[in-house]
């Protein structure tokens, strides 16, 4: 018995739900565009800002309500006959409505923008009451998904969140149910569902309240403002919210001329913006001498002297010109009730003459490019600064006076006798320890050297006699003979030109020696002229100097580093030295050259 009691209690707790009452609700709310009543002497408050505050008149037969606007507070209650005013600042979202007997009606947002000095109606609703039983022990997911994301959702006048997708998924009893969805510029939805058997979904599209509205002004290029944010040029479409606005269109040199328009809800309206009114100034010009033409934003209007009365204000480019004269350009401010005067000074032309030795180089005439020397241009008497330029000369860079009886220059340019490209033929003698004679042949390619050089030493030939001191010797016992026959370089480097005659090229390359090994008498018979060779690396620096063209004297300092020999040589070496004298770290080599 006991337990058949515990089971009937735990199926009672579960099948009853939650009796849940709200006496309090919004039956409506809406722009009140004919009524001025917020906007009216009198009857017009102002927030704590300045601006006038709009009017919300709650319809209700009850009284004792509290209103409480969040943040932003509100401005003044006044309890009048069927109806309570509640001034408001203007941006207000939502509203929180309390009463001692009918309880909260918490968050309520409005469906349109609260705009400065604007009067709403909002009704309220004290009677409804609903009940409901919810079944806990069957219930379903209901999904609802709802655009905009932005949107409020209430399930039987619970408050339910949507995600950042505009999603809400809740498990809910089985039944009939009351959903309502509210967002700022919508109309509000509010309807009634059943969860049966199955997971509950529901796709929820408020309906804008936005209306359309095309501005048009005759001045095409006119920036149109509403609500002074800029919208478009000379015509703009759009949707806004139901509200009033101002519109003026934007032009410089022009009065705005302001109109207001009243939107209502998905109203379509066209409005024609009016256009700006032009606002003058004087101007006055003349010149010296008198006769130049006048051009304004480059459109012709007269020739000096000028006066005109009814110029539109705002900066204006302005140029004079007369035949035979330079031409003077200068930008002006016209201010409304002032003259702007202007005197441009002109002064005659003359032709001058530039030319270059040789001909065909580029002229630029304070920093302006001319063309090609010879070159004959138009100028006023003063002073110049001349650039010429042309491949395989220096650029020449001068300042001149130039003027009537001076209208001539001849400049003489200095040519390179080095280039980026170019090719050579060199003879060198080897000083030192180690005395060679030899020769060169190379080029260069966009400054970059490729170079190979042959030299014959002047070493004598080095009779050697070997007695090996180990069985592992490459050697057998006997004489030897052996000459420093040649000696063959290889180098790439990238040139440098300092100035017109002076360029060094630092290089790095190889040094192959070219040993030969002759008569050789020993143990093991005799032969003839057999090589044996060694190679260096080799950083170098070569230097030249061109005191005529195509002709240059040069030297070239070398440092070399052991890199590889043949065995015969390094075990002779090791022993005796014989070979030092053929080979140094440090040579130079010094020559003359051709170049073309």
């Amino acid at each position: 018995m006991r337990l058949f009691r515990t089971l009937l209690i735990l199926v009672l707790l579960n099948a009853c739900g939650h009796l849940w009452a709200q006496t309090l609700s919004v039956e409506s709310f809406r722009l009140l565009p004919n009524d001025l009543t917020a906007n009216t002497y009198g009857t017009m408050e102002y927030d704590q800002n300045g601006e006038v505050a709009a009017l919300i008149k709650v319809v209700t037969s009850e009284t004792g309500f509290v209103f409480d606007g969040g943040m932003l507070g509100i401005v003044k209650t006044v309890q009048k006959t069927g109806e309570i005013w509640v001034y408001v600042p203007y941006g207000l979202q939502k509203i929180t409505i309390l009463h001692q007997r009918l309880g909260v009606l918490r968050d309520y947002y409005f469906d349109l923008p609260i705009e400065k000095a604007l009067t709403y109606e909002l009704k309220l609703s004290t009677a409804v009451v609903r009940t409901v039983i919810e079944d806990h022990s069957s219930a379903r997911f209901v999904t609802f998904t709802v655009e905009p994301k932005n949107a409020l959702v209430a399930i039987d006048d619970i408050s339910y969140p949507l995600n950042a997708d505009g999603v809400m998924r809740q498990l809910m009893a089985k039944g009939t149910h009351t959903y309502r969805v509210d967002a700022p510029g919508y109309f509000p939805e509010t309807r009634n569902f059943t969860v049966n058997d199955e997971d509950v979904s529901m796709t929820i599209v408020l309906e804008s309240l936005e209306g359309t509205v095309h501005l048009e002004c005759e001045m095409a290029d006119a920036d149109i403002y509403v609500n002074n944010e800029f919208v478009g040029k000379g015509s703009w479409t759009g949707k806004l919210a139901p509200a009033m606005y101002q519109v003026e269109a934007r032009h410089e040199g022009y009065r705005a001329v302001t109109t207001s328009f009243a939107l209502q809800v998905q109203e379509e309206r066209t409005v024609s913006v009016p256009t700006p009114l032009p606002i003058y100034g004087v101007v006055s010009f003349t010149s010296t001498p008198n006769g130049a033409s006048v051009y304004m934003d480059g459109t012709l209007v007269g020739q000096t002297p000028f006066r005109k009365d009814d110029m539109l204000t705002g900066g204006h480019n302005v140029e004079f010109r007369l035949e035979g004269y330079n031409s003077v350009s200068t930008t002006l401010e016209v201010v409304e009730g002032q003259t702007t005067s202007y005197n441009a000074i002109l002064n005659a032309e003359f032709s001058a003459s530039i030319h270059s030795n040789p001909e065909g180089a580029s002229l630029q005439i304070n920093g302006l490019s001319r063309g090609t020397t010879p070159m004959n241009v138009r100028l006023t008497p003063g002073d110049y600064e001349l650039r010429l330029s042309k491949s395989g000369y220096e650029t020449i860079q001068r300042k001149v006076h130039l003027d009537a009886l001076n209208p001539e220059q001849v400049i003489k340019l200095k040519y390179h006798r080095f280039r980026a490209s170019q090719f050579y033929l060199a003879g060198f003698m080897q000083p030192g320890d180690v005395k060679a004679f030899g020769g060169q042949i190379g080029f260069y390619v966009a400054n970059v050297n490729f170079e190979l050089g042959y030299s014959k030493p002047l070493a004598d030939e080095q009779t050697i006699y070997w007695l090996p001191a180990s069985e592992q010797s490459v050697l057998s016992a006997g004489s030897f003979n052996y000459k420093y026959d040649a000696n063959i370089s290889l180098n790439i480097g990238v040139g440098l030109r300092l100035g017109r005659c002076i360029r060094i090229t630092p290089q790095l390359g190889a040094a192959f020696y070219i040993i030969r090994e002759k008569d050789y008498e020993g143990d093991s018979g005799s032969y003839q002229d057999q090589n044996l060779n060694s190679t260096d690396g080799t950083v170098s620096l070569r230097m030249e100097i061109s005191p005529v063209r195509h002709v240059s004297v040069f030297a070239t300092p070398t440092y070399c580093i052991p890199w590889k020999r043949n065995e015969v040589i390094d075990q002779i070496n090791s022993y005796t030295h014989a070979f030092d004298d053929w080979r140094s770290d440090w040579v130079v080599k010094a020559g003359v050259e051709l170049y073309f």
